[in-house]
């Protein structure tokens, strides 16, 4: 009767250490890739999110921009379908200062302070309807 050689098929062996390494290796690596997938879905989220913010932002500059040149008296709080802006006038002086809280619906919070380019003092009569507004 042969002798079985003992190399394969015991852990001292050259079978069972390659196959824990190697099976090792490919666990680690799934794991990775699971993670790496994971923070890609919650960058893309957050990006998503900071898009609407800045969405809104420029809506609500807009509509404000639009109602101090008609004269009206701005709003400050602007309700849309993906959030809502809180804006506040400051004078500081030389250059007045619109400060943006905007909130999406998904609890993300933007914040912006924009330069205000339009005279505090007098609404249409020194800003024609051809004006641009530089952002």
């Amino acid at each position: 009767m042969k002798k079985r050689s003992n190399i394969n098929h015991h852990e001292k062996g050259l079978v069972l250490p390659s196959v824990l390494f190697l099976t090792t290796f490919v666990l680690l690596y799934f794991t990775n890739n699971l993670l790496a997938y994971n923070h890609d879905i919650r960058i893309t989220q957050n990006l998503i999110e900071q898009v609407k913010a800045q969405t809104i932002f420029q809506m609500s500059y807009t509509q404000y921009v639009e109602n101090y040149l008609q004269g009206v008296t701005p709003v400050t709080d602007y309700v849309y379908p993906d959030g809502k802006a809180d804006i506040k006038l400051v004078d500081t002086g030389d250059i007045p200062l619109l400060h943006f809280a905007i909130q999406t619906n998904n609890d993300f919070h933007y914040f912006v302070t924009k330069h205000f380019d339009l005279p505090l003092d007098s609404h249409k009569s020194s800003v024609n309807e051809n004006t641009i507004l530089d952002d």
